[in-house]
């Protein structure tokens, strides 16, 4: 059964917010795929919220990937510049 799109309200597109753009702008609804129709499974039909976490995952995955790539240049440069500073006390000749 089909049920009208509660975001665009059956248009298939909603309206951004005239402060975020400084213009009349209108997006395609992701809701229901600009169709204005999504399917009313019911309360138990668990599809819908099941893509969506699956949505969520595969974006918090690529969060971490890259929160991890720049954790290991950080460290790089880290030890980079405990072995630079090592470098210049012994030239000093105050190595700790």
């Amino acid at each position: 059964m089909k049920k009208i799109c509660t975001d665009c309200k059956g248009n298939g597109f909603i309206r951004i917010p005239y402060a975020q753009v400084k213009e009349e702008m209108w997006a395609d609804c992701e809701t229901c795929n600009s169709q204005g129709e999504i399917d009313d499974r019911g309360p138990f039909d668990l599809t819908l919220q099941i893509e969506m976490l699956q949505k969520q995952k595969e974006i918090l995955q690529s969060a971490c990937r890259r929160a991890g790539k720049k954790i290991k240049q950080l460290e790089e440069d880290c030890e980079k510049l405990f072995e630079e500073n090592q470098d210049m006390r012994r030239k000093k000749g105050t190595v700790l």
